[in-house]
């Protein structure tokens, strides 16, 4: 879960567990993930949800459409 009392900022560790989700399997390429459904399942702020969504593309796991939603795009980040 998230350490709101730990040095790491909340978006960057819930970036680390959405990207070992994605990575195990748990999370296949076409999840959708929306920044409502993360920020109430680990208890966040939406914008905390939303940087870690922005930060999971801009490490290629995860593809914004415009429109349409973020979803999970691949297993592994590109090297």
């Amino acid at each position: 879960m998230i350490d709101l009392e730990s040095p790491v900022p909340p978006f960057h560790q819930l970036k680390g567990l959405l990207a070992a989700r994605i990575a195990s399997g748990q999370m296949v390429a076409g999840t959708k993930l929306t920044t409502r459904g993360l920020a109430e399942a680990y208890r966040l702020d939406k914008n905390t949800a939303n940087r870690a969504i922005a930060s999971l593309a801009a490490d290629g796991l995860v593809e914004v459409i415009r429109g349409r939603g973020s979803f999970v795009t691949r297993q592994s980040p590109v090297p």
